[in-house]
């Protein structure tokens, strides 16, 4: 029998089809992710305004400079030296409140026995979420703009934040009770710290302008310059091991510690590392201060919620797949057990699938469909016609009446008509054509001769 092509078709234009759909998968998911605003504020990976990456890239471009990115969970960061500097950038006050520093912390034994540099800078949360590039004057009422959207909520700070340490109890249940288990203090319990919100406060247009303080390392002394600060956060009850680094209006929002042999420093605003400060003009100085010196800077992720899972078990056992997965198997295992062959071996036609033992059934289908199944893969979807018709004439045609030659010459005609053109003629009209045929025998009946009148004899 000959094989037909069409599943053959089907089946390079499912390929076609599926690898277009991938690729056009992976150009929206790396569209999606060039432009940046899939992280959170403050994110090195994030490239618009709000986020970091153009810090991280130009410390990255420095002679000496080894940059990295971190996802691992910081319970599992290892590798922290005397020449290193981790950097916690835009972390959220509700995330700073909910830190905890146990005694087998690998970054607090890093920065207490080995040296290394902790930088914890907070997320401002009131600043542009957008900046418009194309406005002339976007660097001057970007202000206005935002204090217009956020009006009602400036005119009464004191219930806008019970508001939303209500919200944060509410959303963030779980998290809450995770750290009242937990016997570890807080980093402002374990650093003598606390970040306050003034009752009431008017941001100037361009941020506040800083004070200098004094540096904990008399080699490296804070900066002529310092950059506008746009946070209304403050650090308050400082223990005695602070040094305010930068103040507004003699409030700390810039403070550094010592830590065993390394040292600890906190800022309340985020916005002089994000793309949009640099673009206006980066304080390189104050920038360079506060990594500290060191040679090795690694930019923390998982405040933002990028965190490596390690394994696809380690996810379903954190996020409670089990029955998901369980699930899964037992569909896998029924489809498989449906579209199994009974074992009955003894036959090729039945190992095959195709027939049972008594030769009368077809082994998971029906005879219906194993019947369309086999023309479909033997005989041609232009020759189906034919191939019946002309077992019709074995068979049928010789117990039933048979067709007159009028009819067999009408019939062909279709049948050629239809191979011709498949489309012009399609199968089932050539079918209904052929019925209409053979049911009107009269109409294809060759006329009777009516015998010559013989001649008299003379």
């Amino acid at each position: 029998m000959k094989r037909s092509a069409r599943p053959l078709s089907h089946l390079f234009g499912f390929a076609v089809l599926l690898a277009g759909l991938i690729t056009v998968f992976v150009a929206v998911l790396e569209r999606r992710f060039s432009t940046g605003d899939f992280y959170p504020h403050y994110s090195t990976e994030r490239s618009d305004p709000l986020g970091a990456s153009a810090l991280r890239q130009s410390l990255a471009a420095l002679p000496g400079y080894e940059v990295t990115v971190n996802r691992q969970s910081l319970m599992a960061l290892r590798g922290l030296d005397a020449d290193s500097t981790l950097w916690l950038c835009g972390v959220s006050r509700r995330t700073f409140s909910s830190l905890r520093g146990p005694e087998d912390s690998p970054i607090l034994k890093a920065v207490r026995d080995d040296g290394a540099r902790l930088i914890l800078t907070i997320n401002p949360e009131a600043v542009p979420e957008k900046y418009d590039l194309k406005e002339q004057t976007a660097a001057e009422d970007w202000w206005d703009r935002r204090e217009a959207a956020r009006k009602a909520r400036e005119e009464e700070p004191t219930d806008k934040e019970k508001a939303d340490d209500g919200k944060d109890r509410d959303s963030d249940e779980e998290t809450d009770e995770e750290a009242a288990e937990s016997d570890a203090p807080s980093l402002s319990e374990l650093f003598e710290v606390k970040l306050t919100t003034p009752d009431r406060f008017k941001r100037p247009k361009s941020g506040w302008e800083l004070a200098r303080g004094e540096s904990l390392a008399a080699s490296r002394p804070v900066p002529e310059t310092l950059p506008e600060w746009r946070s209304q956060y403050r650090f308050t009850d400082l223990g005695p091991d602070w040094k305010v680094v930068a103040s507004v209006d003699g409030q700390a929002v810039v403070v550094e510690r010592p830590y065993g042999s390394g040292t600890v420093v906190l800022a309340s605003d985020s916005y002089f590392a994000s793309n949009e400060a640099l673009w206006q003009g980066a304080e390189a100085d104050f920038l360079l201060w506060i990594t500290g010196g060191k040679q090795r800077v690694v930019f923390d992720e998982t405040v933002h919620g990028s965190v490596e899972s390690g394994g696809a078990m380690k996810m379903i056992r954190r996020y409670r797949f089990h029955g998901f997965l369980i699930g899964c198997l037992g569909f896998i295992a029924l489809l498989a057990w449906r579209s199994a062959s009974p074992l009955a071996p003894g036959s090729e036609a039945v190992e095959r699938g195709l027939l049972s033992d008594s030769g009368d059934a077809v082994a998971g289908e029906n005879a219906a469909s194993g019947f369309i199944r086999l023309l479909q893969r033997s005989v041609p979807g232009r020759q189906l016609l034919r191939t019946c018709l002309e077992t019709w004439r074995e068979t049928a045609a010789q117990r039933l009446r048979g067709e007159s030659g009028g009819q067999r010459e009408a019939i062909d005609r279709l049948i050629a008509a239809h191979e011709a053109d498949p489309k012009q003629i399609g199968a089932l009209e050539t079918y209904q054509r052929i019925a209409d045929v053979l049911a009107q025998p009269d109409a294809y009946r060759e006329p009777a001769q009516t015998p010559a009148p013989a001649e008299k004899p003379a």
